[in-house]
């Protein structure tokens, strides 16, 4: 099974200087439901995970630094 890299994800988006605000004044979702996707205690679909990643300026040929395996 592949994941996201939720780590990543929040990481990616600190590194382009992005808050939880600003990310989720632009995908029309409170500050509070981003920390919630990128820490795990909320799902986060294709959609906006695919929303986000766009947000942060990452071309679908970059994409897999977002996926793991998990081997669980």
């Amino acid at each position: 099974m592949v994941v996201i890299n939720l780590k990543r994800l929040k990481a990616e988006r600190i590194a382009n200087g992005i808050t939880e605000a600003e990310m989720g004044k632009k995908l029309n979702k409170s500050s509070s439901i981003i920390y919630k996707y990128e820490n795990g205690s909320r799902n986060l679909s294709i959609e906006n995970f695919c929303k986000m990643i766009d947000v942060m300026g990452f071309k679908a040929k970059d994409v897999n630094i977002f996926f793991a395996d998990n081997c669980d």
